[in-house]
């Protein structure tokens, strides 16, 4: 029975996910990283793909062409279902009972990966069976390049004659003229800059904007469009219960907000307004908050040490984002992930630490007051609502696509980078630290905090963090507080 379903799976996988790949190239599929070679499943937006590479391409220019190609939900859904809970366990079973080996591919028996025999058997089979004609796999080749000039477009069949016809000379196309303005050539522009931390190697994003639509027409060709479960999902999603941070999490990046400690005879009451006109009341009550303090303090009277800490907790609970707080240690610093932390529907706050002894306090002080946290370790998948890293971890890609998966689920509220101004001041003998930028990738509000940052440099944090300039942000904003003494 499972062999009878792998056969449909990779039958349904090769027909319905756009253009047909080769034989060899669909039946060696991995769903997990080889000693050589890298898996070709993954779930990009919400959605599977599996990506192949063009075999004549690489063999006549050394240079793979990378294919994504997107499975309709359903189909995404029967690999997902498979992948998680059947797979191991078959295998298993193949290994214990019948001696036979491990194996990374997705279709496979005793003798290694499917070959295309066996493909074309299966595509005669359900062709025959289920519209009369028998095809075989390259004659469904030239009938879905065929159907989709007509249902897709042009471009459907466009770059893949290469079956029936000499290989083509590599690629040569007009550069951008927005990576030319940027003084560089459109492939360095596509592969180097802008490339998002969990995209798979050697794809682009040019080449995801140019194969998913392909993929998502000849989805509504089979009416198999994926359009009623994205609208669904998002239906779900804005059906939940209105988080704290929801009403305002800022995805544009104006610059820099900076709230500095200062004596309260600074700070002019008029400036700070009424507590009934902050979006956080309005989302978040100020009984909501105590209580969260109090179980973060461990005592039933609970207040603010100063205005500019209240301000701060205001701003980070409406979303502000990038937020620099400067305050003396020992100012409280701390209170302003750990309250939001024991909200109702709290999410998950990083914490990203610079030093061995700060990770480990952390820790130890979140665990005290009943705090769910856990410090990121590679190989943990589990969120909490504390996670705290250290600083030389974050480096890691694999910590970075932990974070992006905790954003795309909606879980991740806020990261908090912990003496900040070392990322700056620090990163010649630790240069680990001035890869705390790549953090930006991640649409979240990022908290910056330090005892330690003065006005002039300001713009080296900025800089550093790749944001906009702070004084910038001091002439549009007036939460701007001046340290003194």
């Amino acid at each position: 029975k499972v062999n009878k379903f792998l056969e449909l799976l990779l039958f349904c996988t090769h027909t319905t996910a756009g253009q047909p790949a080769r034989g060899t190239e669909i039946t060696t599929v991995r769903y997990q990283n080889g000693f050589l070679q890298d898996r070709n499943i993954f779930v990009i937006d919400g959605r599977v793909v599996v990506i192949t590479r063009y075999h004549k391409s690489q063999s006549q220019f050394d240079k793979p062409k990378i294919i994504p190609r997107f499975l309709p939900w359903r189909v995404g859904q029967l690999m997902t279902v498979y992948l998680g809970y059947v797979q191991q366990f078959r295998e298993h079973l193949m290994v214990q009972v019948q001696g036979k080996g491990w194996s990374d591919y997705v279709w496979a028996d005793a003798n290694g990966p499917w070959e295309t025999d066996r493909l074309t058997s299966i595509i005669t089979r359900e062709t025959a069976s289920r519209l009369g004609n028998r095809l075989t796999t390259l004659d469904y080749r030239h009938a879905a390049i065929s159907i989709g000039r007509v249902f897709v477009g042009e471009q459907f069949g466009s770059g893949y004659r290469e079956e029936v016809g000499e290989v083509e000379e590599a690629e040569v196309g007009l550069e951008d003229a927005l990576e030319l303005h940027a003084g560089r050539g459109e492939k360095t522009g596509v592969q180097r800059y802008g490339v998002p931390s969990d995209i798979a190697k050697h794809l682009s994003i040019r080449s995801m904007e140019t194969f998913r639509p392909l993929s998502e027409a000849w989805h509504r060709f089979f009416d198999l469009s994926s359009d009623e479960q994205d609208e669904e999902r998002k239906r779900m999603q804005r059906s939940e219960p209105v988080r704290w941070d929801n009403k305002k999490r800022a995805r544009e990046d104006p610059g820099m907000l900076c709230i500095r400690s200062a004596p309260p005879k600074l700070v002019k009451g008029d400036e700070r307004g009424s507590a009934a006109d902050r979006e956080v009341h309005k989302g978040v009550g100020t009984a909501e908050v105590e209580t969260a303090m109090r179980r973060v303090l461990g005592r039933d009277e609970v207040s603010f040490r100063s205005k500019e800490q209240e301000l701060a907790m205001e701003a980070i609970l409406a979303g502000q984002t990038p937020l620099v707080v400067v305050s003396p240690t020992g100012g409280g610093k701390s209170l302003l992930f750990m309250v939001p932390a024991c909200l109702e529907e709290a999410g998950v706050t990083i914490v990203v630490a610079p030093f061995r002894a700060l990770v480990d306090d952390l820790v130890d002080r979140l665990k005290k007051r009943g705090i769910d946290c856990l410090e990121w370790k590679p190989g943990e998948v589990n969120p909490a609502a504390v996670v705290v890293v250290s600083a030389d971890m974050v480096a890691n890609w694999t910590f970075l696509n932990y974070a992006s998966l905790l954003d795309r689920q909606g879980l991740l509220r806020r990261v908090v980078i912990d003496e900040c101004h070392l990322t700056f001041t620090s990163s010649d003998y630790r240069p680990k630290l001035a890869q705390l930028k790549h953090l930006r990738v991640l649409k979240c509000p990022m908290l910056l905090l330090t005892a330690t940052l003065p006005p002039m440099l300001e713009n080296e944090l900025s800089e550093c963090m790749l944001s906009a300039d702070i004084a910038g942000m001091e002439k549009r904003s007036k939460a701007i507080f001046v340290s003194v003494g």
